[in-house]
């Protein structure tokens, strides 16, 4: 699923580059049947079923918090802060970054702005939904030094509560805007699905494809419609990324033995960060000749060909000096699929997270 939500994007990111090479010439491939940023709210839902799916029995525990901190710093910063780098070099060196080195800053430490205009966007855009990331895992932290109950209902507490101000508050306060856009939302849907998978919830095959299928309908609706422009994005956005990761891990987790297929999940899981991050420079690269279908396979070809998304994975992801605090634990086949999701690509067993 992370690959899912991954792949989303660039097809979006994708299909932009390519109308604004072709124009009208586009034809057919200037159709947009959904908004391709589903993939950040299918994204923000997953994280939000990961980080409770991996931690709901180490709250109020000691050190769960440093432990947790430290595993999200590992996996999410050494990556980001490289891509921000050479954007901030490339665009200091054509002129194309001209931001405040208060901006920078706050782009290094995962704050919007704090010059904002229409949107508090980092240094490097695509930042925007890691920013999203690092306040969530912020506020779960805080969450964790309670017993489960009482840190579940902390961290609904707090996103609602930043919900609220963000939509209170005089416009001119960009930064609390950002913080308080719905979109946080998202991450307790996260949670609940969680929540229910552990609890042992499971519909048929049928159901779940059905749930996924319901998911990119309503999707679809919503875009066609522009209920974008009217209705809040947790809503158009967080419903159907909702009801995709959960007809997945409720109906489409397979049965039995793995084997191959857990492999193929988590290699794509483990990729979809570094392929997130690092499509946009590939795309740009990507070598569109005459004709229409000429640039679509020119580009699609470049888009695939992410050399440096795996390679980026395995170098920035997985230092050489730190492999013991990311290692992955070999899994039996057969073990029980309470103990991690293979359709959302999390193949890191409880047990290592004691």
């Amino acid at each position: 699923m992370r690959f899912f939500a991954a792949l989303l994007v660039v097809i979006g990111h994708t299909q932009h580059a390519l109308l604004e090479r072709l124009g009208a010439a586009a034809g057919r491939y200037a159709f947009v049947p959904l908004d391709w940023g589903l993939g950040v709210d299918v994204f923000f839902v997953i994280s939000g079923f990961v980080m409770y799916y991996l931690m709901h029995d180490r709250f109020a525990q000691a050190g769960a918090t440093a432990t947790f901190l430290r595993r999200r710093v590992v996996r999410v910063v050494p990556m980001y802060w490289l891509f921000t780098t050479l954007v901030l070099a490339v665009g200091l060196a054509t002129g194309a970054v001209d931001l405040p080195w208060t901006n920078i800053l706050f782009s290094y430490l995962f704050l919007p702005g704090p010059v904002c205009g229409e949107y508090c966007f980092p240094v490097f855009t695509l930042g925007w939904t890691i920013n999203y990331e690092m306040l969530f895992y912020a506020l779960f932290a805080i969450a964790l030094g309670f017993p489960r109950r009482i840190g579940v209902a902390v961290v609904v507490g707090l996103i609602a509560g930043l919900i609220v101000m963000g939509q209170a508050v005089p416009v001119s306060w960009s930064m609390l805007h950002f913080w308080g856009y719905p979109i946080i939302g998202e991450f307790l849907f996260g949670i609940g699905l969680a929540a229910g998978f552990l609890r042992g919830w499971r519909v048929s095959r049928g159901a779940g494809w059905a749930l996924v299928a319901a998911g990119l309908v309503l999707a679809t609706v919503s875009y066609q419609l522009d209920l974008y422009d009217h209705i809040w994005r947790l809503w158009t956005g967080g419903i159907p990324a909702a009801l995709i990761l959960g007809g997945a891990v409720f109906g489409l987790e397979p049965r039995g033995a793995h084997g191959r297929w857990l492999a193929v999940l988590v290699v794509g899981g483990d990729a979809s960060y570094a392929l997130y991050l690092s499509h946009p420079v590939t795309i740009s690269r990507g070598r569109c000749g005459r004709g229409q279908d000429r640039a679509v396979r020119a580009c699609a070809v470049g888009v695939l060909e992410r050399h440096g998304g795996r390679g980026g994975d395995r170098v920035v992801r997985r230092p050489p000096c730190d492999r013991k605090a990311v290692a992955r634990p070999v899994l039996p086949a057969t073990q029980s699929r309470r103990g991690y999701s293979v359709t959302v690509g999390v193949a890191i067993a409880n047990a290592d997270q004691k």
